[in-house]
C-alpha cells in the first residue's frame, strides 16, 4: 500500500503539472476570479457589520486586481478598472480612508455611556501600522491604547443634560472619529440606561475548567488548554428592594484580543441570575458552566481577558492565564483500532481486513489513532508480534519494530497510518496457522493490543486466476473537461481562455497476458465518448459537442497505475451559439458542424481493486476545425469510471 500511496502522489503531481501549463494563457481570468472572490468576502463581512475585518479584504482584492494588470493576455476591454473602483468605494464605506500605504478602521464609530462614572468600553482598531495614536477632544472623556484595542471611559455627568465628545484615531495621514454620548442624570440621580438592580457591582471573579475526561477543577486552580467548559464564580456587592433577575453578559478575549464566541453576538455568553432582596456584601454568585460548541476554543495557551457586563455597562474586567498541559508522550495518542493486510511471495497483496493465510511473507498493520493533546509532537511507537504459542517473532528488519509518528493540529483529530511491514525476506514466519497477537507500546507503556487469525491455506480469488492470452474488461466513465483552442488565424486577434465542460461514454480494455489479479504490462483500450468542449472569450462561452473515438495504448506500470498514449478522432455534432462576434469579427459558427478532427492524447490512471478508476488526459488537436479558421482543440479531461 505504501507503493500505491507514492504512485497516487505522483499522479496528483503530474495532473498539476499538466494543468499548470495553461496558467499563463488564463492569467487574466485567474487574477480576475481571485480578486472577485476577495471582494465578495469583503462585502459579506461589511454587510454583517464587521467593517474592521472587511477593510483589509477590500485592500487585498484591490492589490490582486492591480497585479493582474501585468498579465500578458490582458484584453483591451478588461474589467479591472471598475473592480478597483468598487474596492476603493468599499474601503471608504467601511469608515476607512483610501490611501495607498495605510489602512485604518475601528469596530465601532459610536459608544454610549450612562451618567455614572467607572464604566469602560472597548473597541478594536484595525491598522497596518502599529504607530496609530488616539486623542480625546473633551477632558471628561479619556481613551487609552492597549495593543490593538482602545479603552474608553467617562467621568460622572452631574448635569441633567446629556453630552457628546469626540475621540480621534490617527495613523499616518488617516483619521477616524469615534463619537461618545453620555446620558445626563435624572432627578433621582440614576443613569438613563439603568441596570435592573438598584445597586450592583462585581468585585472579583474566580474561574474553574472542565476537561475531556469529565474532571472539573476547583475555582482559582490553574487552567489548561484542553478545557471543554468554563465556570465562573463572581463576588459582588448589591442592594435590591425585592428579589429580581438581571442579565449578565460575559466577554472572553483570547491572547490576540479576539472574542471567544460561537453565538454570533458581541458576547461570549449571557446568563440570567436572581439577586435576593436586601443589602449583600461580598456575595458569591456562581454562573452555569459555559461549554463552547467548538471543543478547541481554549487550545491556545496564554493570557486571556474576561469582562462582565450588565445593561450595556461593564462592571468588571480582569485577566487569567491558560497553561499548556504537559502530558507524557504515551498519553498524547490513543490507539482505537488496527487492521492487517498481507503480502505474498509473488508480491500480490490482500486488502486491509481480508483473510490472511499461512503462506504470506509480510503483514502490514494499519493503525487508527486519535490525537489526545494539542501542539506538534513526535510519538515513538514500538511494535511486537507473537505467534500462536506466545513466542516473539523477530522480523528481517529491526525497523519493523519501531516508528515515529508526527501528530499536530486539533485535539481529538483522527490519524491513520501504516506500521512497517513485518516478516521475512524469504520463507514465511506465519507458517503455523492460528491466532497471532500484535502489541503497540510507547516509552515502555502498552497502548494497545489485538489479535488476528492466520488460516491454513490461501483461498484463490476469482480475480487472481491465471489466464493466458487476453482479458476483456468493459466499463463506463464520465468527468470534467477543461477545454480551449489554439487560435492561429492571422486576421482574427483574440485570446481564448479555458471553459469547463464534461464528457461521458463507454470503453473496452483488452489486456494482454494478465497474471492472477495483476494486469499484464500491455493493453489496448478503445473508447466512444460524448464530449462537450469549447472556450471562453470576453466572459462568453462557445461550446462544441463532439462524438469522439479514442484508441489508447496502455502500459500498466504497477498493479493499480497505468499510463496511456494514442490517437483520437472526432465528429462535430453541434455548436452553441451558432454565430458570435469574436476578435471584432462576426463568425458563423454553425458552418463548423459536421467537421472532423484528429489529434493525440496522453494520460495517467489509477485502478482501485473494487472496480473504481480515476484518470487524467491531455488531448491535443492536430487538424484545423475549418479551412478559414485555424483553430485546434486542446482539452484536459479528468474522469471517474467503473470497470465491470
Amino acid at each position: 500500500m505504501a507503493h500505491s500511496l507514492k504512485i497516487t502522489i505522483a499522479f496528483i503531481f503530474l495532473l498539476f503539472a499538466v494543468t499548470g501549463g495553461y496558467a499563463q494563457q488564463s492569467c487574466y481570468q485567474i487574477g480576475l476570479n481571485e480578486g472577485r472572490a476577495l471582494f465578495d468576502e469583503a462585502q459579506r463581512l461589511s454587510r454583517s457589520g464587521r467593517c474592521v475585518d472587511a477593510a483589509p479584504k477590500y485592500w487585498e482584492a484591490l492589490s490582486r486586481f492591480r497585479l493582474t494588470r501585468s498579465c500578458r493576455d490582458l484584453p483591451a476591454n478588461h474589467e479591472l478598472r471598475s473592480w478597483e473602483d468598487r474596492c476603493i468605494n468599499g474601503i471608504t464605506s467601511c469608515g476607512a480612508k483610501y490611501d495607498e500605504t495605510t489602512v485604518l478602521a475601528t469596530s465601532s464609530r459610536l459608544l454610549r455611556f450612562a451618567a455614572t462614572a467607572g464604566a469602560e468600553q472597548t473597541i478594536t482598531v484595525n491598522s497596518n501600522s502599529d504607530a496609530w495614536s488616539v486623542e480625546s477632544l473633551q477632558s471628561w472623556c479619556t481613551a487609552r491604547k492597549n495593543g490593538n484595542r482602545l479603552i474608553v471611559s467617562c467621568r460622572e455627568n452631574t448635569s441633567s443634560a446629556g453630552r457628546t465628545a469626540r475621540i480621534v484615531v490617527t495613523s499616518n495621514a488617516l483619521t477616524v472619529e469615534v463619537t461618545i454620548e453620555q446620558a445626563g442624570k435624572t432627578q433621582t440621580q440614576t443613569p438613563v440606561e439603568t441596570p435592573v438592580a438598584d445597586k450592583f457591582e462585581v468585585t472579583s471573579v474566580k474561574l474553574a475548567g472542565g476537561y475531556p475526561d469529565g474532571a472539573s477543577g476547583q475555582f482559582g486552580e490553574e487552567l489548561f488548554n484542553d478545557m471543554t467548559s468554563l465556570r465562573a464564580q463572581l463576588t459582588g456587592n448589591y442592594t435590591v428592594k425585592e428579589s429580581k433577575p438581571i442579565s449578565l453578559d460575559i466577554k472572553i478575549l483570547d491572547p490576540s484580543g479576539k472574542l471567544v464566541s460561537d453565538a454570533g453576538s458581541g458576547y461570549t455568553f449571557s446568563q440570567s441570575i436572581t439577586l435576593q432582596s436586601g443589602a449583600h456584601q461580598d456575595a458569591p454568585i456562581e454562573l452555569t458552566a459555559w461549554k463552547p460548541s467548538v471543543t478547541t476554543a481554549f487550545d491556545v495557551a496564554g493570557k486571556y481577558a474576561i469582562e462582565i457586563w450588565n445593561a450595556g455597562v461593564k462592571q468588571f474586567d480582569t485577566t487569567f492565564d491558560i497553561a499548556e498541559r504537559q502530558v507524557p508522550l504515551s498519553e498524547s495518542i490513543r490507539i482505537t483500532g488496527v487492521q492487517f493486510a498481507g503480502r505474498y511471495a509473488d508480491n500480490s497483496t490482500t486488502s486491509f481486513g481480508d483473510s490472511l493465510y499461512n503462506n504470506i511473507q509480510f503483514v502490514t498493520p494499519r493503525i487508527t489513532s486519535v490525537n489526545v493533546t494539542g501542539g506538534n509532537k513526535i510519538i515513538p511507537l514500538d511494535f511486537r508480534l507473537l505467534d500462536p504459542d506466545g513466542n516473539v517473532l523477530i522480523p528481517t528488519s529491526a525497523l519493523s519494530r519501531h516508528k515515529e509518528v508526527r501528530i499536530s493540529g486539533n485535539i481529538r483529530q483522527t490519524y491513520i497510518f501504516d506500521a512497517p511491514e513485518w516478516g521475512y525476506a524469504s520463507g514465511t514466519p506465519f507458517g503455523k496457522p492460528g491466532v497471532y497477537k500484535f502489541e503497540v507500546s510507547c516509552e515502555g507503556v502498552r497502548l494497545y493490543d489485538t489479535s488476528f487469525e492466520v488460516l491454513p491455506k490461501r483461498v484463490v480469488r476469482a480475480a487472481a486466476v491465471k489466464v493466458a492470452g487476453m482479458k476483456t474488461i468493459f466499463g463506463v466513465k464520465a468527468g470534467l473537461n477543461l477545454s480551449s483552442i489554439t487560435n492561429n488565424t492571422s486576421n482574427l486577434n483574440f485570446s481564448p481562455s479555458m471553459s469547463p465542460n464534461f464528457h461521458a461514454g463507454i470503453f473496452v480494455e483488452l489486456n494482454l497476458n494478465p497474471k492472477d489479479d495483476k494486469p499484464g504490462l500491455l493493453g489496448v483500450q478503445p473508447e466512444i465518448l460524448y464530449s462537450r468542449q469549447g472556450f471562453a472569450v470576453d466572459g462568453d462561452a462557445v461550446s462544441f459537442d463532439y462524438a469522439v473515438g479514442l484508441l489508447m495504448l496502455k502500459l500498466h506500470v504497477h498493479k493499480n497505475v497505468n499510463v496511456e498514449l494514442g490517437p483520437w478522432f472526432s465528429y462535430l455534432l453541434s455548436v452553441s451559439p451558432e454565430n458570435a462576434t469574436i476578435g471584432g469579427q462576426s463568425i458563423q459558427l454553425s458552418d463548423l458542424k459536421g467537421g472532423k478532427d484528429v489529434g493525440a492524447a496522453v494520460g495517467i490512471g489509477y485502478d482501485f481493486d473494487m472496480g473504481l478508476m480515476v484518470g487524467a488526459r491531455y488531448l491535443y488537436g492536430l487538424s484545423d476545425m475549418a479551412n478559414n479558421l485555424s483553430w485546434t482543440n486542446q482539452v484536459i479531461a479528468i474522469s471517474l469510471g467503473w470497470k465491470f
